[in-house]
């Protein structure tokens, strides 16, 4: 279950590069670091880190 959630979370953020939005996931997507994108795994743990953060608040 986790590599399947992990897998949807690329798969957005792969889709926010590609068509970038006004949004939060679309910024952390396309942000770079001295012209470097960031990491797939810090993406991952951006992703992860706002699911976790919006359950909590719900």
């Amino acid at each position: 279950m986790i590599d399947e959630m992990f897998e949807y979370g690329r798969d957005i953020l792969n889709s926010k590069r590609k068509n970038p939005q006004d949004d939060l996931l679309s910024a952390i997507a396309n942000a770079e670091i001295e012209g470097q994108q960031l990491s797939q795994e810090f993406l991952d743990g951006s992703w992860l880190l706002i699911i976790f953060a919006g359950n909590d608040t719900t």
